[in-house]
């Protein structure tokens, strides 16, 4: 733009130039040889330097030209790359934008199954406990009567033993008194024996049997609690 400018200022002073040179030729008087040609050179030399400058001024338009045509180009390529990149934002922030409300949504669903899940672990326990808790309480009566058993037993065993104490002192002093006994008697006292210890036994065996199968329920019912607890981990 300033040279431009620069340009017109310079043909407005070259037209007024050749204005008043021309006023100047009119207004003289009749030139002499001499002065025409002086006069001849002197506007020959202005032709040359008006068509010079002519020429130069359009140079410089020229240049001017091009200069703001490369400018104009240069200016329309970073609002192209600024375009593309600003679709480029856009399309990133929609990419993220979808992303994040696909997260959203799985950890909802996530957190309902894990709810759901929960809930029915709740309502599977809140079943179970009636159950173990009778479990638990046959268990414990079960337990008091081996228990009440077992006394019972060891009571009527140490009263036993000291029946049979006593009738071996019996026997003992009856046989120092008294004649040999007979083989019926001795026959008839080796079966009692035989069948109170047979007796014993056998309550031993049933008390075993019991303790060993209460301690299988309770080993079962001890993994089928722990199955819910890591299903729910």
């Amino acid at each position: 733009m300033e040279r431009g400018r620069q340009s017109r200022n310079r043909l407005a002073e070259h037209k007024q130039g050749q204005a008043q040179e021309s006023e100047s030729v009119d207004q003289a008087p009749a030139p002499s040889q001499v002065d025409i040609t002086a006069d001849r050179r002197a506007q020959a030399a202005t032709r040359i330097q008006s068509i010079e400058r002519g020429r130069q001024s359009r140079k410089r338009l020229a240049e001017r030209k091009q200069g703001q045509a490369q400018e104009s180009e240069s200016e329309e390529e970073p609002a192209a790359h600024s375009r593309d990149d600003f679709a480029a934002d856009r399309q990133a922030q929609a990419a993220t934008r979808i992303q994040s409300i696909e997260r959203g949504k799985q950890s909802r669903n996530k957190m309902a199954d894990r709810k759901q899940g929960q809930a029915q672990e709740s309502e599977s326990t809140d079943e179970a406990l009636p159950s173990s808790q009778d479990d638990i309480t046959a268990d414990r009566q079960a337990q008091a009567a081996t228990r009440i058993q077992s006394i019972e037993r060891g009571r009527q065993s140490r009263n036993w033993l000291a029946e049979h104490k006593q009738g071996q002192a019996q026997e003992s002093e009856s046989v120092d008194q008294a004649p040999a006994p007979s083989q019926v008697d001795i026959t008839a006292n080796r079966r009692a024996q035989a069948a109170t210890r047979i007796q014993s036994i056998e309550r031993g065996s049933q008390s075993r049997n019991r303790l060993a199968e209460r301690k299988q329920g309770q080993a079962q019912e001890s993994e089928s609690e722990e199955e819910p607890a890591a299903q729910s981990r």
